[in-house]
């Protein structure tokens, strides 16, 4: 397909190249918005990301990150389990809470 004289690969970068190495012209509306924001949120050139992330605070201290990390008691597992409404939304193995709170 050729490229229309009033589009340049400035205004208008809407391709791919093919096998050959050959560039495709592509008019999709949805690809040339896909290639669009490809472009301006792609970095070239990525750089190190230290100075960012030591500049943003911790939310999760290392106190509360070592609570997380245990291991759940019986005791909680049932205090959740009743706290659950029997008939709502089964969980990933198709089970609803009321399976549970009987066995």
């Amino acid at each position: 397909m050729d490229v229309p004289q009033d589009l340049t690969d400035t205004d208008f970068k809407a391709y791919s190249f093919d096998d050959n190495h050959t560039r495709v012209w592509d008019f999709n509306p949805c690809s040339v918005a896909v290639q669009y924001f490809k472009n301006i949120y792609t970095s070239s050139q990525p750089a190190s990301f230290d100075d960012v992330t030591e500049a943003i605070p911790l939310q999760v201290t290392n106190e509360m990150n070592m609570e997380l990390f245990k291991e759940f008691s019986k005791d909680e597992i049932l205090t959740a389990l009743k706290q659950m409404h029997p008939t709502k939304a089964p969980g990933p193995g198709g089970m609803s809470a009321i399976f549970f709170h009987k066995y």
